[in-house]
Formats: structure tokens, C-alpha cells, sequence
């Protein structure tokens, strides 16, 4: 159920850098209050020194003045200006014994000094009066004044007479780059040194089974107005990580972006992390670091223990038949039946309210909402009630109050919740109490449920299944003109390419004074060529009033064939027949099987 506008900030931040067309970044290249030394100032002669007690600021300060009759000065070492569009020069500076007319002036160079480009001139009288404390602001661009990394800044006093003083202190020289790197994963930033790899922005890679290849994408844009140099992009860990695929292309031009593959191949099991450095041209972030992280286990057993495990064993009983072989002549027996395995057979449990993750490792989009008020954060805004509002879900027991009754079944769900949505029981078939995965959908479509499967064989046909509610009544209020729930369901591999898809279309209202209410199932029979898959439940509907359901008796399961009824496949048999006679034998192998069942020891896969 809706009950704010959306919101439109991201929006309207995207608009104004569309506008804006150039991001330019701040850099301080210096900084100087001279209270320890010159810094990267340099003395012009002996009528340029550093006093205390001085002004303008009565710390110390830098004075030039003419003692000997002819122009004294401070400049800088060489400052490399070349990653920069703007740069500036910031000082405060007050005069003594000046006469009208007579001046100071600040100069740039970009050969090293050898020849200088006046920027600046200050005349006693017209720019200031002794004993005054002024500040000056003086900008320059790289098209007219040419930066290079021998560029360099001068101030000059020009006073005809000894003892005229000119008093610089606070200087600042900064510079904006017009080279502005952003690096993204999964359509989202990662932050400049960010060490905290998360599922959404692909910087944590999640688990896999140890030696699968697991491979992501990463996106480095140009969002300023110059080129953008990449010059390496390095791993810490070359071990389990590698950089595949296509190289990155640079340089970057202003608008445009490059791509470069991470591969996680771990051989041995854990966690395993590596920093991926991004050396590049941009000013304040030529060092571009973010930490990527993946989890290697084993999901799959080994069947007839021969050291290959069964997502890439051809032969899982090792009796020298093939298992599509041994499928095949299965299913074509007259006397055979089918035994299901199940993969995945979340009926979400019973008891109280919990996340969507405590039965198996599942994840989502939507927050939790724990029936009491928590603190609100950007992700989740109304997490300061205790209403199951927009963008948030919860594994609930009914649609239930909590005390085991059915007197005010949505009381704790959302004080609304009576006047619109289904009083029932979940879907699953005798349990007590039985829970349901319920969301009240969001503005931003987002991803109601993930869960991995693992172990599956390929290319054998895989059942899939699934229950969904439309938790709104045919008696709610306005229901004529609240959306009605779609969903998208996709199955990608673990390298995110799409392997198969199912959409629900709309799914009507449950009719009022239905109980049991309106359940509706989806189901496919799908054949993969993976043995590792994801299964993604996607919001197919826009935000607004209405679009709110719950999902129960989700169900993966692969049927394979059993000859001798014995609830052993025959993949996994080794007297798929029951003959007394063991397959292998029966397959003409029986003289390299070493008097046993299976060829373990004298066979390899």
C-alpha cells in the first residue's frame, strides 16, 4: 500500500549533472602560513625574508622590500599543472611605507622560470593603503596560460625606495580538475577506497563452489570534461583473482567509459580478498583503490568418492556408464519410476516473524520490518514505525497478530492492513502456524527474493515451482484502481548471464470471504547447461496503491529416473536393476573393476 510521493532526489541529482556537464574537483596543491619555513616558497635575495611578529596576521609572514634599489620577489618550486583545468592563488599581503602610485604585482611562469606572464598588479593608493590587511584571489586557465609540470607563481615588489615593505602570508594554491574518474559495479558507485565489498554493487562476489570461475564486471567513467588517463589497474591477490576478458581502453574522453572482467577461481576453500588499484590521470583520486571479496566452499558431494565431485562428474556411480547414458535407458524402461530431488523447498518455516534468510541463504531488497520502531536510514525510511509500509516485508505466520488466534489476523502486520488485505493462513499444507514471505511493495521496483542453487545436473531437466497471493481483497477500498502484482522471475548463472525466464502477468485480487484465498501457481520445466544458478524474484510493476503480495512453497527440484524403484537414481545405482549383478559387470567392465562395484582405482574420469 502507498502512502507517500516518491522520491525524486536521485532524479533531479542526475538532471543537474547533466546540466552541469563538467564535474571539477578541488585540489589544494599548497599551503603555506610560513610559520615553520618557506615551504616550496623560495627567498628571491636578501630583501626577501621571513619575520615574525609581522603582519598582517602578527605570526610570521614573508617580507620582500627593496634594499638595494631594484625589484626583490619569492617564487615557487615547479608545481605540474597539467592535470588541471583552473588554477588559483590565494594570499593576504599589507603594505608599509608605500607611496602612491608605487606596486607589487603577481607573475606566472610555465618554463621554469624563465619567462613570466604578469597575472596580477596592486597599486598603493588604488589597490590598497598602508597598514591595511587585503586578500587576493587570482584565478588562471590552462587554454591561455598553457599549464605544464614546470609551471611556477611569482610575487614582486617594485618599490623605489628602501624600506618599502610588502607582507605575504597565507598563500594557497589550488587547481580543478577537469578529469573526473567514477568507477561503478552492477550500475552503482564504489567509492574511492571503499574496504567493504557488498552483494549490490558486485564488489563482493558472494560464494561459489571452490575452482568455478566467477566472473564480474566493472565500469570506469569519465565525468569531467578532459581525458582521463588509465595507466595500470592492479590486483593484490593474483592468486584467486585475475583480471580476464577484453583490456580496458584508454584514454577515457570526456562522456564515455571502459570495462574491465575480475575472475575469482579459488582452489582452495574460504574467504579470499584483493584490492584492485586503478592508476589514472584524475587529480584527487590518481590512486583509485576498492577491495572485492569472495567465499570458495563445497556444495557438492562426491558420490563414488573418486575425487571428482558430482557437478562435473560424468560417470557420479563410477560403474563406466555415462549418467545421460544411464538417464536415457532409464527412461525407456517400461518398469521405471521417478524420484525427485529437491534443491530448494523454502516453505519459509513456522512461528514467529523473521527474515527471508533463516531457512535458506536468500536475500532481498526490501527491509525487514521488525514490528516495533526502529531507527530510519536512507535504505529504509519508515523503519520508525512498526507498520509493514512501503519497501519493507517480513516472514510472518499468518498475516497474523501474533498470539496464535484469528481474531485481528493483520493487527501487527499494519493497523490498515484489516480494511485491505488477506486474513489467511500461508500456502503450505499442514503446518501450524505456518509462515509466508510478505512485501509491501516499493516505488523503485526492486528484487523480492535470490536464493543460489547449487549441485544441479546438467542438462537433465530442472522442475520449478512457486505460489504467489495478491494480498489485496476484491472488498479493499479503491481496489478498482490499486495495481496488481507481476512478477519477474529470472535464472542467471553465477556469471549473470540469463539463462531462462517466467513473468506472472497481473495477478488478481483474492476474492473477499475466501479463507484459503486466492493462490496462484507458476511452474516450468527448464533444462540447464549449469549446474549453479540463481533464481531472482523481480517487482515487474511500477510503484503505487496496491502492487502487495506474499510468495510462499518455492520448489527447485530435479526428477530423475529409477529403474528398480528403490528411490536411488540411477545415476547414483550401482545395481540400477536390483539384478544382484553389478552394473558395471553388466557394462562389460567387470575385469578392470578390481572385484567391486565401481572402477575406483583403475578409472578416470
Amino acid at each position: 500500500m502507498k502512502t507517500e510521493a516518491p522520491k525524486i532526489c536521485s532524479l533531479l541529482t542526475l538532471i543537474v549533472m547533466l546540466i552541469m556537464g563538467t564535474s571539477q574537483a578541488q585540489v589544494v596543491l599548497d599551503s603555506e602560513n610560513f610559520e615553520s619555513g618557506f615551504g616550496i616558497w623560495n627567498s628571491g635575495g636578501g630583501d626577501c625574508y621571513r619575520q615574525a611578529s609581522s603582519p598582517p596576521d602578527n605570526t610570521y609572514s614573508v617580507v620582500i622590500q627593496d634594499n638595494s634599489g631594484a625589484a626583490s620577489s619569492m617564487y615557487t618550486n615547479n608545481i605540474d599543472l597539467t592535470p588541471y583545468g583552473t588554477a588559483e592563488i590565494l594570499f593576504d599581503y599589507q603594505a608599509s611605507s608605500m607611496d602612491t602610485n608605487e606596486d607589487f604585482w603577481v607573475e606566472f611562469s610555465n618554463n621554469g622560470g624563465s619567462n613570466w606572464t604578469r597575472i596580477g598588479t596592486y597599486v598603493s593608493k588604488i589597490n590598497f593603503n598602508n597598514g591595511f590587511k587585503y586578500s587576493v584571489q587570482i584565478s588562471l586557465d590552462a587554454t591561455t596560460y598553457g599549464f605544464t609540470t614546470t609551471s611556477r607563481f611569482r610575487i614582486m615588489n617594485d618599490a623605489s625606495d628602501n624600506g618599502d615593505q610588502v607582507f605575504i602570508d597565507n598563500v594557497v594554491i589550488r587547481a580543478y580538475s577537469t578529469i573526473e574518474i567514477d568507477v561503478t559495479g552492477n550500475g552503482l558507485t564504489i567509492k574511492d577506497g571503499d574496504t567493504t565489498p557488498d552483494l549490490s554493487d558486485d564488489t563482493n562476489f558472494g560464494s561459489v563452489n571452490v575452482t568455478y570461475l566467477l566472473t564480474r564486471q566493472f565500469t570506469i567513467s569519465n565525468i569531467g570534461a578532459g581525458n582521463l588517463t588509465i595507466s595500470s589497474i592492479t590486483l593484490s591477490n593474483t592468486t584467486d583473482f585475475t583480471i580476464v576478458g577484453t583490456p580496458y581502453s584508454s584514454p577515457v574522453a570526456s562522456g564515455t567509459s571502459t570495462t574491465f572482467d575480475i575472475q575469482f577461481n579459488s582452489l582452495s576453500l574460504g574467504s579470499k580478498s584483493s584490492l584492485v588499484t586503478i592508476n589514472n590521470n584524475d587529480a584527487d583520486e590518481s590512486v583509485y583503490t576498492f577491495r572485492v571479496t569472495a567465499n570458495a566452499n563445497q556444495n557438492f558431494f562426491d558420490s563414488d568418492g573418486d575425487g571428482i565431485y558430482d557437478n562435473v562428474d560424468i560417470d557420479d556411480d563410477n560403474d563406466g556408464i555415462l549418467d545421460v547414458d544411464e538417464e536415457t535407458n532409464c527412461e525407456n524402461s517400461a518398469i521405471s519410476v521417478e524420484t525427485n530431488y529437491k534443491f530448494l523447498n523454502e516453505t519459509f518455516g513456522t512461528g514467529n516473524r523473521t527474515t527471508i534468510n533463516t531457512t535458506y541463504n536468500a536475500i532481498t531488497t526490501y527491509c525487514y520490518e521488525d514490528g516495533t520502531n526502529g531507527t530510519s536510514s536512507a535504505d529504509c525510511p519508515d523503519l520508525n514505525r512498526d507498520d509493514l509500509n512501503d519497501g519493507e516485508y517480513v516472514v510472518y505466520y499468518k498475516a497474523g497478530d501474533g498470539d496464535g488466534t484469528d481474531d485481528t489476523p493483520n493487527d501487527e502486520v499494519a493497523s490498515w492492513a484489516d480494511a485491505y488485505w488477506y486474513t489467511g493462513d500461508d500456502h503450505t499444507e499442514g503446518d501450524t502456524n505456518g509462515r509466508m514471505a510478505m512485501f509491501n511493495a516499493s516505488y523503485d521496483p526492486g528484487i523480492f527474493y535470490t536464493a543460489s542453487i547449487s549441485g544441479a545436473l546438467p542438462n537433465i531437466p530442472i522442475t520449478y515451482s512457486f505460489w504467489v497471493i495478491n494480498l489485496d481483497r476484491t472488498d479493499a477500498p479503491g481496489i478498482a484502481g490499486r495495481l496488481r502484482p507481476d512478477i519477474l522471475v529470472e535464472f542467471r548463472d553465477l556469471n549473470n548471464n540469463l539463462l531462462a525466464s517466467i513473468t506472472t502477468g497481473d495477478i488478481p485480487p483474492t476474492t473477499a470471504g475466501n479463507a484459503a484465498g486466492d493462490w496462484y501457481n507458476f511452474s516450468a520445466d527448464l533444462t540447464f547447461g549449469v549446474s549453479e544458478f540463481e533464481v531472482i524474484f523481480i517487482n515487474n510493476e511500477t510503484g503505487g496503491l496496491g502492487n502487495d503480495l506474499a510468495i510462499d512453497d518455492i520448489v527447485i527440484s530435479q526428477t530423475l529416473c529409477d529403474t528398480d524403484s528403490d528411490t536411488v537414481a540411477d545415476v547414483f545405482d550401482l545395481d540400477a536393476d536390483n539384478d544382484g549383478i553389478p552394473d558395471v559387470v553388466e557394462a562389460g567392465f567387470g575385469n578392470i573393476s578390481g572385484g567391486t562395484a565401481t572402477l575406483n582405482g583403475s578409472w578416470v574420469d
